[in-house]
C-alpha cells in the first residue's frame, strides 16, 4: 500500500464522502484494497503530511502508522479497519508496497502505541476509584490490523438512557389515529356526498358524532331525506353502537331506511325512535329488522300513537325475538285487546328482561293478561304498569302471579286505580313473592288504612325481599309509624314517602325522643356535655350522701336534670347498674356501667350508630337548653314575687 500524502487525502475524502452514515466500504482505485469505517459522525482531522517522523524511543514511524494515528483524532466512536486482500494475487502484492520499513515493524509500532493508551486508562482507573473499566475502554482508540473495539460499551451514569418499548407504543398509538381519522374521513365523505346528493344540509351534530359509539340526534328536526342520507352513512358504520333519533319526523319512509341500514350494520344495539310518527308499515319494516337482527338489545319505540293493530305487530315482535332485553313501549294507545295480544306473548318470551308498558290504558281482559303473564315468564326483572287501570281485575291477576314468579325485582302499579279493597288481593301475592324488592304504589286511593294494610303484610311475609317501598301522597299518622317502627325491628325496609304540600320524596324516618335510647348513653351525654367527673354526676343523683343511690333517687335526679324518660326505661337501667343486686348503686358500680357504654359506642362504629349519637347529643341539648330557660324563668318569677312582698309590707308599714 502506498503512503503518499495522496492516498492519505483520498482516505480523508472517502470518509468525507460518507458523512453521517453508519457504515461504509470503499475499494481505494486501481486496487483490490478495502477500507470499511463506521462512524456516528467525523470530526474533521488534519492529516499528518509528512511521510516519516522520529519518535524519541522507538525511532522512525512510517507512513501507515501516522495514517493510523490521524485515526485516533478522529471521534472514538469512529472505527477504521483495511482489509488486505490475499498475498497470492502478483498485482495487490505489488500494490502493497511499504517504502520506508516492513510489516512486521508497523505492527510493533501500533503495539506500543496502544500499549500507551491502555497504560494512561489505567492510570485514569486507579486515580479515580470511582471510574467504570468499561469507560477507559471506551477511550481506547481502535488501530491495528485486524482489532476489533468492544462491543459492549458502558454508557456514562449522565447519559439518559430511554425507553424503546415506550417509543413502539407511541408510533403504534400514532398508527392507530391516523387509521382511525382516515376512517372518518371517509365516513364523513359519503355522508356529505349524499346530503349534496339529496340537495340538503348535513347535520352538524351527527357529523362530530359519526365516529362515537353513541349518535344523539333526538329533536333535531330531521326529515325523511336526512334520516336517508344518515342511514346511508350508518350502513357502513362499525363504530356507532346506540342511535337516538327521537322527536323527529321519520314517518313510515324514513322507518324503513331504519330498517335497510340497520340490516346492514350489525353493531347498532340500542335504537331509540320515540315520537317519529311511525305507523303500521314503518312499524312491520321494523318488526322484520327485530325479528332478524341479534344484536339488538334495546328498543324505544314510546310515543308513537300505536293501537290495537300495530300490538299485534309488537307482539308478534316481543313473543320471536329472545335477543332483545329491554322494550320500552309507554305513552301509546294499546287498548284492553292489545293488552290481551301483549299479555300471551310476555308469558312466552325468553329473553326480555325490561318492559315499560305505562301509560297505556290497560284495563280490564288486557290488564289481566299482562298481569297473569308473570306466571308463565321466569326472566323478566322489571315491570313498569304505571298509569293504566288494573284496579280489581289486574289485583286479582297479581295475586295469583306473583307467588309462581321467582325473577322480578320492580313492579310499579302507581296511578292505577287501586283501592283499599282491590289492595288485599294485591297484598296476597306480595306475602308469597320471594324475590320482588322495590314496589311503587304512589298515587292510588289507599288512604292510611291501605298504607297500613301494607306494612302488616310485610310483617307477615317469611319471604318476602322487599327493601324500598315507595307511598308518595298517601297519607300516614302515628300508627303507621308505629308500625313501621315493628316492621323495621324484623328487616331494613325504606319507605319513601312525599307530603302533599312538598315536593321531595323522601324515605320516612320517624323522629327520635329520649324514650328511643338507651338511659345509659343518656345519662352518661349528658355528663359529658356539662362538663361533669363522673364523681360529681353521682353526688348529684345521691342527695342524701349515703354513698349510693337507691331506685327512688335515680328517677328524681333523672327529672332533676330535665330528662324525663319512662319507668320502664329507668328500671332497666338501674337494674344493669346494680351489679351487686343490693338495691343499691355504688360509685364503683357507675364506673364499671360508664366503661361498657363507652366500649359500645366505640364499638358500633357505622353511619346508623354516628347518626343516632349525633341525634342524642341535640335531644340532651334541647334539653339542658329548656331547663337552663326553666331555671330563669323561676328565677325571675321569685325575684318578682319577693318584690311584690316588699312592696306590700311597705306599703302596709305607711
Amino acid at each position: 500500500m502506498r503512503t503518499e500524502s495522496g492516498n492519505v487525502e483520498g482516505h480523508s475524502a472517502v470518509l468525507k464522502l460518507h458523512k453521517g452514515a453508519h457504515m461504509s466500504r470503499t475499494t481505494l482505485g486501481g486496487t483490490r484494497t478495502k477500507i470499511v469505517h463506521s462512524h456516528t459522525t467525523h470530526t474533521r482531522a488534519q492529516p499528518v503530511t509528512r511521510r516519516i517522523i522520529s519518535d524519541p524511543q522507538t525511532g522512525p514511524v512510517t507512513q501507515s502508522a501516522l495514517t493510523q494515528l490521524n485515526s485516533r483524532r478522529r471521534s472514538s466512536c469512529a472505527s477504521t479497519q483495511i482489509h488486505l486482500p490475499d498475498s497470492k494475487s502478483n498485482r495487490t502484492s505489488e500494490a502493497v508496497n511499504v517504502q520506508s520499513v516492513d510489516t512486521q515493524n508497523v505492527t510493533e509500532k501500533t503495539n506500543i502505541i496502544r500499549d500507551k493508551d491502555i497504560s494512561k486508562c489505567n492510570e485514569q482507573v486507579q486515580h479515580n476509584p470511582k471510574t467504570e473499566i468499561s469507560e477507559a475502554r471506551s477511550r481506547r482508540i481502535s488501530v491495528g490490523y485486524g482489532y476489533q473495539p468492544p462491543q459492549e460499551t458502558r454508557l456514562p451514569n449522565t447519559i439518559k438512557e430511554f425507553s424503546f418499548d415506550s417509543d413502539d407504543d407511541d408510533e403504534a398509538e400514532k398508527e392507530k389515529q391516523a387509521e382511525q381519522k382516515s376512517i372518518t374521513d371517509m365516513h364523513t365523505d359519503n355522508y356529505n356526498r349524499m346530503c349534496k346528493l339529496q340537495g340538503i344540509t348535513p347535520c352538524g351534530s351527527f357529523k362530530r358524532q359519526i365516529s362515537d359509539s353513541v349518535a344523539d340526534v333526538s329533536n333535531s328536526l330531521l326529515g325523511t331525506k336526512d334520516v336517508k342520507s344518515i342511514c346511508v352513512s350508518l350502513a357502513s358504520n362499525v363504530t356507532i353502537k346506540e342511535l337516538d333519533l327521537s322527536g323527529n319526523d321519520l314517518s313510515d319512509k324514513g322507518a324503513k331506511y331504519v330498517a335497510e341500514a340497520l340490516r346492514e350494520n350489525n353493531t347498532v344495539e340500542d335504537l331509540s325512535l320515540s315520537r317519529c310518527n311511525i305507523d303500521l308499515p314503518g312499524l312491520q319494516a321494523l318488526g322484520d329488522l327485530f325479528i332478524e337482527q341479534k344484536p339488538m338489545t334495546r328498543i324505544d319505540l314510546s310515543k308513537n300513537k300505536f293501537e290495537r293493530k300495530h300490538a299485534e305487530i309488537m307482539a308478534n315482535i316481543i313473543q320471536k325475538n329472545d335477543y332483545i332485553e329491554e322494550v320500552v313501549l309507554s305513552e301509546n294507545k294499546f287498548d284492553e285487546v292489545g293488552g290481551v295480544y301483549l299479555g300471551k306473548a310476555i308469558g312466552s318470551n325468553v329473553g326480555m328482561k325490561k318492559l315499560d308498558l305505562s301509560w297505556n290504558h290497560l284495563r280490564r281482559e288486557g290488564a289481566k293478561a299482562v298481569c297473569m303473564s308473570l306466571k308463565s315468564n321466569n326472566i323478566l326483572e322489571e315491570l313498569d304498569l304505571s298509569w293504566n287501570g288494573l284496579a280489581e281485575d289486574g289485583c286479582r291477576a297479581l295475586a295469583e302471579a306473583l307467588p309462581c314468579n321467582h325473577t322480578l325485582k320492580e313492579l310499579d302499579v302507581s296511578c292505577n286505580r287501586i283501592s283499599i279493597f282491590c289492595l288485599k288481593d294485591l297484598l296476597k301475592g306480595l306475602e308469597k313473592n320471594d324475590t320482588l324488592k322495590v314496589l311503587r304504589i304512589n298515587q292510588n286511593p289507599l288512604t292510611t288504612d291501605g298504607a297500613i294494610a301494607v306494612i302488616k303484610c310485610l310483617q307477615k311475609s317469611k319471604v318476602s325481599q322487599l327493601t324500598d317501598l315507595y307511598m308518595t301522597d298517601i297519607p300516614i299518622n302515628p300508627d303507621f309509624l308505629d308500625e313501621l317502627d315493628e316492621l323495621l325491628k324484623i328487616r331494613q325496609v325504606r319507605v319513601f314517602h312525599r307530603d302533599p304540600n312538598k315536593k321531595k320524596v323522601t324515605p320516612i324516618i320517624r323522629q327520635r325522643t329520649l324514650k328511643d335510647y338507651d338511659p345509659a348513653m343518656i345519662l352518661f351525654e349528658y355528663m359529658k356535655q356539662e362538663n361533669l367527673r363522673l364523681i360529681d354526676l353521682f353526688r348529684t343523683f345521691d342527695t342524701d350522701s349515703s354513698q349510693s343511690v337507691s331506685k327512688d333517687e335515680l328517677k328524681e335526679g333523672f327529672v332533676t336534670i330535665n330528662m324525663p324518660l319512662t319507668d320502664d326505661a329507668l328500671d332497666s337501667l338501674f337494674e344493669r347498674l346494680d351489679i351487686n343486686d343490693n338495691d343499691e348503686i355504688e360509685y364503683d358500680e357507675v364506673k364499671s356501667g360508664y366503661r361498657k357504654t363507652v366500649s359500645k359506642i366505640r364499638g358500633n362504629d357505622g353511619e346508623a350508630q354516628q347518626d343516632a349519637m349525633a341525634g342524642l347529643r341535640k335531644l340532651i341539648h334541647t334539653a339542658l337548653a329548656e331547663k337552663r330557660t326553666a331555671m330563669r324563668t323561676n328565677a325571675a318569677q321569685r325575684v318578682l314575687q319577693r318584690r311584690q312582698s316588699l312592696q306590700a309590707v311597705f306599703q302596709i308599714r305607711k
